[in-house]
């Protein structure tokens, strides 16, 4: 018997440019940990994403005014088939998604869009802890502060 949809609830935390979250994931379970964040400078940003123990996968996702076929909850990244970038990040290392208003035909900036970033672990090297940092780029020929 059919009972219909389930209700889901997906905490997000947002992300502030410069600050460091520093989360673990401890317990044996396939486990995400949701972000946001909105470009409100529209600048050129990156993020930074640093294993320290284990390993994690990172999913990365937008909805912007000119996202015709997906909704706010379908925009969640959470495989690899509904994220724009992924990548497994290791014990030690570090990757970095560079996203740049010049690099429009990839897809990944937009004016008006919230990111969605997902770091999903699957407890397979045990506990696992990682860093995510978002950082704007400035512009050439912007004032440095």
């Amino acid at each position: 018997m059919v009972t219909g949809p389930r209700n889901y609830t997906l905490d997000f935390f947002d992300l502030t440019k410069g600050v460091p979250v520093i989360r673990n994931f401890t317990t044996a379970s396939f486990s995400y940990h949701y972000y946001k964040w909105f470009n409100w400078g529209h600048k050129d940003f990156r993020v930074l994403v640093e294993g320290f123990t284990g390993e994690v996968y990172f999913f990365f996702n937008l909805l912007g005014e000119e996202t015709y076929v997906n909704t706010g909850y379908l925009s969640v990244p959470q495989t690899l088939n509904n994220s724009r970038y992924s990548v497994l990040v290791n014990t030690s290392e570090t990757n970095t998604l560079r996203i740049f208003k010049t690099d429009l035909a990839n897809g990944f900036f937009c004016y008006y869009c919230w990111y969605y970033i997902s770091i999903y672990s699957n407890y397979t090297r045990g506990p696992s802890s990682y860093r995510l940092t978002i950082f704007e780029v400035p512009d050439s020929g912007e004032e440095i502060p």
